[in-house]
């Protein structure tokens, strides 16, 4: 019990107030989300083709989601 409570201590002071390295950390993270999302949206219109508003959704999503977590993960590398 000891542990746990060590171990979110850490955890919340680490999200309170990160240091450097875990602002670059979250960053890095954060702009391989963006690039796997925007490949996945690429493979989704190219691959089997947009053949409905549901897949239009689908494309439009991820490349949505792409470029929040890119723009996301640049606030991580200011730190």
């Amino acid at each position: 019990m000891k542990q746990l409570r060590k171990l979110l201590r850490g955890i919340r002071s680490a999200l309170a107030a990160p240091n450097s390295k875990q602002l670059e950390a979250a960053g890095r993270l954060l702009h391989t989300l963006a690039a796997a999302s925007m490949i996945g949206s690429f493979t989704l219109a190219f691959g089997s083709g947009i053949s409905s508003l549901a897949d239009l959704g689908r494309c439009g999503g991820l490349l949505a989601w792409g470029v929040v977590l890119f723009l996301l993960g640049l606030l991580g590398f200011q730190g």
